[in-house]
């Protein structure tokens, strides 16, 4: 941008300088011509010799001459044969030295009565001009650069930390803190990040009263019906003359759905919670052992090889041991209900940065690749025609624990199976 500005300028320059010296040249021979008419030929060849004499390193050279071509008066000595446009000064017979920055000379010739005047300018004024338009823009360039490199390392460290504060925002939201917000001096400028920044605030605010009211209204309903369904099953109980296995099948519905709003109300309680509830250290590593010797006749009958790859002296968090060996024994019993088929459930036990991470693989059916976040929704089911198998709420329960732990629970789907893994802050 600088060299084309300069160009312009350069190129403007040039051309206005031009303009001038041919408008000075007119009307120097202008003038010339009257006094050839006022006062004769030879008050002309005074003058020229007057102007040549005032003459500074040869800017302006002359040459008058009579219609035959004899020389008058002047500082040239003869017209070489070419235009009458720009001449080099080489090529041009100056009885005095001319300054080593003229390289030539823009010429003009004029007829004034019987004698012939020409006149020639150097472009040294075009020198000058370039050498002063050069030192301004070497030094508006340095200027523009240091203010420009401070101005911008300032304004895009000030955006910068504006954008993460607003990315920071929108990441603890995505990982269930729908209590974090913009900080308010990012939020309070009305310039474009602040206005964002407020949107931001003002969807997470939205976002978080809709889930307290979905989850408000859901543990209600839970809470209302669990009491009318515990005495719907009592006096099932007691009913007389109905067959054994109709009453047997009507208790199980009822305990499936006692079951399903247990479920609710806990996956409602923890969803709820702040802050992280007070718990103590566990040894990651011996609570999957634990929790998988139990599980071991279940998996054994449905064909799954349980295999552990837990070091022997797990790491270390600081957990509720009763709400994570629920998050385990989920794990388990997703594997067993809905990974049809599968030979194996692997679970393994990770240390990484600031967390720990619990991994379940299989060799089932795997997961389709629209259904890898909709697990983790309340009573979603993969397949609906399992509907015998579980009440969907399963993984819900256990992003539930795992946020609650300061983590979070991800699917993917592998080659030949499914793997859940679960992150719990260290």
């Amino acid at each position: 941008m600088s060299a084309l500005i300069f160009a312009g300028a350069y190129l403007l320059a040039r051309y206005e300088v031009h303009d001038w010296i041919s408008d000075q040249m007119r009307s120097d021979a202008e003038d010339l011509a009257q006094i050839q008419k006022m006062k004769g030929n030879m008050q002309v060849v005074s003058v020229v010799e007057a102007m040549t004499q005032v003459n500074f390193e040869t800017g302006r050279i002359y040459l008058l001459t009579d219609a035959d071509g004899r020389r008058l008066a002047g500082n040239l000595g003869e017209m070489p044969e070419t235009s009458l446009d720009f001449i080099l000064a080489s090529d041009l017979d100056v009885a005095t030295r001319t300054d080593d920055e003229v390289s030539g000379y823009w010429m003009r010739r004029d007829t004034l009565g019987d004698l012939i005047l020409y006149q020639g300018t150097s472009d040294h004024v075009i020198f000058e001009i370039t050498e002063a338009l050069l030192i301004a823009l070497v030094l508006g360039f340095v200027a523009l650069v240091v203010i420009g490199a401070i101005v911008g390392v300032r304004v895009g460290r000030l955006t910068g930390d504006r954008v993460s504060a607003i990315s920071a925002a929108l990441a603890a939201a995505g990982r269930g803190e729908m209590t974090a917000r913009v900080p308010p001096e990012i939020s309070r400028p009305k310039d474009d990040l602040g206005q964002v920044a407020a949107s931001v605030n003002d969807a997470l605010a939205q976002i978080t009263d809709l889930m307290e009211a979905q989850e408000m209204v859901t543990a209600e309903v839970a809470h209302n019906l669990r009491t009318p369904m515990q005495h719907l099953r009592q006096r099932i109980e007691k009913l007389r003359g109905v067959a054994a296995d109709d009453r047997a099948a009507a208790l199980h519905e009822i305990d499936d759905i006692l079951r399903t709003f247990r479920a609710l109300l806990s996956i409602a309680e923890l969803d709820g919670r702040k802050t992280r509830p007070e718990t103590a250290p566990l040894d990651l590593g011996a609570l999957v052992r634990n929790v998988a010797e139990t599980y071991a006749p279940v998996t054994e009958d449905v064909g799954i090889a349980l295999v552990l790859d837990v070091p022997d002296i797990g790491p270390t968090l600081r957990g509720d041991r009763a709400l994570l060996v629920q998050m385990l024994a989920n794990l388990i019993e997703n594997s067993v209900h809905h990974a049809t088929g599968a030979t194996y459930l692997r679970l393994s036990v990770q240390k990484k940065e600031t967390e720990v991470t619990v991994v379940a693989e299989d060799d089932g059916p795997g997961i389709p690749a629209k259904e890898i976040e909709a697990v983790f929704r309340r009573l979603h089911r993969v397949n609906p025609a399992n509907a015998g198998f579980g009440i969907g709420l399963g993984l819900a329960m256990v992003r539930a624990i795992a946020r609650v732990h300061g983590g979070d629970a991800r699917a993917s789907a592998i080659t030949g199976g499914t793997r859940i893994e679960v992150g719990l802050r260290s």
